[in-house]
Protein backbone atom coordinates (compact mmCIF):
# COMPACT_ATOMS: atom_id res chain seq x y z
CA UNK A 1 0.00 0.00 0.00
CA UNK A 2 1.22 3.47 -0.91
CA UNK A 3 -0.08 6.62 0.78
CA UNK A 4 -0.17 9.71 -1.42
CA UNK A 5 -1.47 13.24 -1.14
CA UNK A 6 -4.76 14.09 -2.87
CA UNK A 7 -4.61 15.64 -6.33
CA UNK A 8 -7.52 16.84 -8.45
CA UNK A 9 -6.62 14.09 -10.93
CA UNK A 10 -7.96 11.67 -8.28
CA UNK A 11 -11.21 13.55 -7.70
CA UNK A 12 -13.56 11.25 -9.58
CA UNK A 13 -12.10 8.07 -8.12
CA UNK A 14 -12.22 9.41 -4.53
CA UNK A 15 -15.77 10.73 -4.90
CA UNK A 16 -16.94 7.43 -6.35
CA UNK A 17 -15.21 5.55 -3.50
CA UNK A 18 -17.04 7.75 -0.96
CA UNK A 19 -20.40 7.00 -2.60
CA UNK A 20 -19.71 3.27 -2.88
CA UNK A 21 -18.56 3.03 0.75
CA UNK A 22 -21.57 4.84 2.20
CA UNK A 23 -24.02 2.78 0.16
CA UNK A 24 -22.31 -0.47 1.24
CA UNK A 25 -23.13 0.19 4.92
CA UNK A 26 -25.62 -2.34 6.23
CA UNK A 27 -29.17 -0.95 6.25
CA UNK A 28 -29.54 -1.93 9.90
CA UNK A 29 -26.93 0.73 10.72
CA UNK A 30 -28.08 3.53 8.42
CA UNK A 31 -31.29 3.19 6.40
CA UNK A 32 -31.37 3.44 2.61
CA UNK A 33 -32.90 6.93 2.95
CA UNK A 34 -30.15 7.99 5.34
CA UNK A 35 -27.44 6.67 3.02
CA UNK A 36 -29.00 8.44 0.02
CA UNK A 37 -29.12 11.70 2.02
CA UNK A 38 -25.48 11.27 3.06
CA UNK A 39 -24.22 10.28 -0.40
CA UNK A 40 -26.77 11.40 -3.02
CA UNK A 41 -26.60 11.08 -6.76
CA UNK A 42 -25.66 12.78 -8.95
CA UNK A 43 -22.22 13.07 -7.42
CA UNK A 44 -21.12 16.68 -7.03
CA UNK A 45 -17.49 16.47 -8.09
CA UNK A 46 -16.81 20.22 -7.94
CA UNK A 47 -18.06 20.43 -4.34
CA UNK A 48 -15.95 17.41 -3.40
CA UNK A 49 -12.86 18.99 -4.94
CA UNK A 50 -13.47 22.16 -2.93
CA UNK A 51 -13.97 20.14 0.28
CA UNK A 52 -10.84 18.06 -0.24
CA UNK A 53 -8.70 21.13 -0.97
CA UNK A 54 -9.76 22.81 2.31
CA UNK A 55 -8.14 20.02 4.30
CA UNK A 56 -5.07 17.83 3.95
CA UNK A 57 -6.22 14.62 2.28
CA UNK A 58 -4.23 11.43 1.90
CA UNK A 59 -5.16 8.43 -0.23
CA UNK A 60 -4.22 4.80 0.24
CA UNK A 61 -3.40 3.19 -3.09
CA UNK A 62 -3.04 -0.49 -3.88
CA UNK A 63 -2.00 -1.67 -7.35
CA UNK A 64 -2.74 1.78 -8.77
CA UNK A 65 -6.27 1.94 -7.31
CA UNK A 66 -7.42 4.24 -4.50
CA UNK A 67 -8.71 2.00 -1.71
CA UNK A 68 -9.20 4.59 1.03
CA UNK A 69 -8.74 8.19 2.04
CA UNK A 70 -8.56 10.32 5.16
CA UNK A 71 -8.44 14.09 5.68
CA UNK A 72 -7.36 16.39 8.48
CA UNK A 73 -7.67 20.12 8.99
CA UNK A 74 -7.25 22.66 11.76
CA UNK A 75 -7.27 22.37 14.71
CA UNK A 76 -6.63 18.61 14.36
CA UNK A 77 -10.09 17.74 13.02
CA UNK A 78 -10.24 14.45 11.09
CA UNK A 79 -12.85 15.17 8.46
CA UNK A 80 -13.14 12.31 5.96
CA UNK A 81 -12.33 8.65 6.49
CA UNK A 82 -13.48 6.04 4.00
CA UNK A 83 -12.08 2.65 3.01
CA UNK A 84 -13.40 0.75 0.01
CA UNK A 85 -15.76 -1.99 1.25
CA UNK A 86 -13.79 -4.61 -0.69
CA UNK A 87 -10.60 -3.64 1.17
CA UNK A 88 -11.81 -3.17 4.74
CA UNK A 89 -10.14 -5.18 7.49
CA UNK A 90 -6.76 -5.18 5.71
CA UNK A 91 -5.00 -2.44 7.68
CA UNK A 92 -5.72 0.37 5.22
CA UNK A 93 -7.55 2.48 7.81
CA UNK A 94 -4.73 2.04 10.31
CA UNK A 95 -2.15 3.00 7.72
CA UNK A 96 -4.05 6.15 6.82
CA UNK A 97 -4.69 7.03 10.45
CA UNK A 98 -1.03 6.65 11.49
CA UNK A 99 0.00 8.78 8.51
CA UNK A 100 -2.48 11.50 9.51
CA UNK A 101 -1.37 11.31 13.13
CA UNK A 102 2.28 11.82 12.14
CA UNK A 103 1.29 14.73 9.88
CA UNK A 104 -0.69 16.36 12.71
CA UNK A 105 2.00 15.87 15.35
CA UNK A 106 3.77 19.21 14.87
CA UNK A 107 0.98 21.17 13.18
CA UNK A 108 -1.88 21.00 15.64
CA UNK A 109 -2.27 21.04 19.37
CA UNK A 110 -1.93 17.76 21.14
CA UNK A 111 -5.53 16.80 20.43
CA UNK A 112 -7.28 15.12 17.50
CA UNK A 113 -11.05 15.37 17.03
CA UNK A 114 -13.42 13.38 14.82
CA UNK A 115 -17.15 13.14 14.29
CA UNK A 116 -17.29 9.41 13.63
CA UNK A 117 -20.15 7.56 12.01
CA UNK A 118 -21.67 4.51 13.69
CA UNK A 119 -19.43 2.39 11.47
CA UNK A 120 -16.22 4.34 12.18
CA UNK A 121 -16.69 4.73 15.94
CA UNK A 122 -15.18 1.30 16.87
CA UNK A 123 -12.13 2.03 14.70
CA UNK A 124 -11.45 5.33 16.44
CA UNK A 125 -11.97 3.72 19.85
CA UNK A 126 -9.26 1.18 18.93
CA UNK A 127 -7.01 4.11 17.97
CA UNK A 128 -7.38 5.55 21.48
CA UNK A 129 -10.17 8.10 20.96
CA UNK A 130 -12.70 8.67 23.72
CA UNK A 131 -16.36 9.50 23.27
CA UNK A 132 -17.35 13.10 23.98
CA UNK A 133 -20.95 13.14 22.72
CA UNK A 134 -23.53 11.45 20.54
CA UNK A 135 -24.94 13.78 17.89
CA UNK A 136 -28.04 13.85 15.74
CA UNK A 137 -27.21 15.63 12.49
CA UNK A 138 -29.73 16.61 9.80
CA UNK A 139 -28.39 15.87 6.31
CA UNK A 140 -30.65 16.46 3.31
CA UNK A 141 -33.73 16.02 5.48
CA UNK A 142 -32.56 12.84 7.21
CA UNK A 143 -31.33 12.51 10.80
CA UNK A 144 -27.98 10.72 11.08
CA UNK A 145 -26.23 9.72 14.29
CA UNK A 146 -22.52 10.38 14.71
CA UNK A 147 -20.14 10.67 17.64
CA UNK A 148 -17.75 13.44 18.62
CA UNK A 149 -14.57 11.78 19.80
CA UNK A 150 -11.15 13.08 20.81
CA UNK A 151 -7.67 11.79 21.39
CA UNK A 152 -5.12 13.65 23.46
CA UNK A 153 -1.55 12.89 22.55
Amino acid sequence: MIIAEYSETNLEEITNLFHKTVHAIDSSVYSEKQKEAWAPKPLEYLKWDQRLRRVKTYMACDNGKIVGFMSIGPPGYIDYFFVDPDHQGKGIGKGLYYHIERFAQNRYRKKLIVEASKVARPFFERMGFILMSENQVIVNGQTLTNYTMKKER
